[in-house]
C-alpha cells in the first residue's frame, strides 16, 4: 500500500496544478478482520483518484459480515484511511522513485526468503499484493468517472510489478543461501520511511490488543456476532 500511495503522489505531482498530496492514515483494529473480494467496497474520491476504503468484514473461523468463499477473504492487521494534505515537503519524483525502488526491491528479497524458507510450497504474497492491486484499480476505472488518474495508476503498478518480477528472477537465478540476520537489517532500514513506520505501529498496536484479549479471554467484535 506505501508503494501505491507512492505511485499516487508521483502521478499528482507531474500535475503541475495539483499543490496537495495523498497521507495514508493507519488505524488500529480491535479484532480479526478482512477485506472481501466478491463484496462492493464503497469508493471515495480524493486528489482526482477514486480510492476503495477497507469495507472490514468481522471474521473468526469464518467470516460473519458476508456469506462469500471464505478463500475470497485477505486477513489484515490495521485499517487504512486517507487524508488530502499540502504538499508541503514537496519531495521530487527522483526521491519517490528512490523510495519505491528500495521498497520494491526489498519486498523481492523478503519474498525469496519466505518462500526458501517454506521449500517454494506457499505462493509469494507480495506478487499476489501487486495483483490485487492492479485489480482493484482496473475494476474502479471500469466503475468510475473521470477514471483518467486511476488508469494512469494502474500503468504505473504494473511496470512496479513487472520490476518486482525482475528482481524476483534475478535472486532465484543467484540461488543464494539469505542469513536471517541480513533480513532483519533489511526490515530495520524498511521500517525507516515513515509511510511503513505508521503501519507497523499500527500493527504493533493490533498484536497488543489481541494479546491482552487471549490473556483475558474478553469477547472481542461482540456487537457484530
Amino acid at each position: 500500500e506505501a508503494m501505491r500511495n507512492t505511485l499516487r503522489n508521483i502521478i499528482l505531482l507531474n500535475e503541475r496544478w495539483h499543490k496537495t498530496c495523498i497521507e495514508l492514515c493507519p488505524k488500529i483494529i480491535k479484532g480479526t478482520t478482512a477485506i472481501c473480494l466478491e463484496c462492493p467496497r464503497k469508493c471515495i474520491k480524493i486528489c482526482d483518484f477514486w480510492v476503495a476504503t477497507d469495507g472490514l468484514h468481522v471474521v473468526q473461523n469464518k467470516c460473519r459480515t458476508c456469506q462469500c468463499d471464505p478463500s475470497q477473504h485477505y486477513r489484515i492487521d490495521y485499517e487504512l484511511e486517507y487524508k488530502e494534505i499540502e504538499n508541503s515537503a514537496k519531495p521530487t519524483e527522483e526521491d519517490m522513485r528512490k523510495v519505491l525502488h528500495n521498497l520494491c526491491e526489498a519486498s523481492a528479497e523478503f519474498s525469496y526468503f519466505l518462500l526458501q524458507s517454506a521449500g517454494n510450497s506457499q505462493h509469494d504474497p507480495f506478487l499476489l499484493g501487486f495483483e490485487r492491486m492492479i485489480k482493484e484499480e482496473s475494476d474502479i476505472c471500469g466503475e468510475k468517472t473521470p477514471y483518467e488518474f486511476n488508469l494512469h495508476l494502474v500503468e504505473q503498478l504494473q511496470l512496479l510489478k513487472t520490476h518486482y518480477e525482475k528482481a524476483n528472477k534475478k535472486l532465484a537465478t543467484k540461488k543464494m543461501i539469505t542469513e536471517l540476520d541480513v533480513i532483519y537489517q533489511k526490515i530495520e532500514n524498511v521500517n525507516k520511511h515513515r509511510m511503513i513506520k505508521q503501519q507497523m505501529n499500527a500493527i504493533q498496536g493490533w498484536y497488543k490488543f489481541m494479546t491482552k484479549y487471549y490473556e483475558s479471554d474478553v469477547p472481542i467484535n461482540k456487537g457484530n456476532q
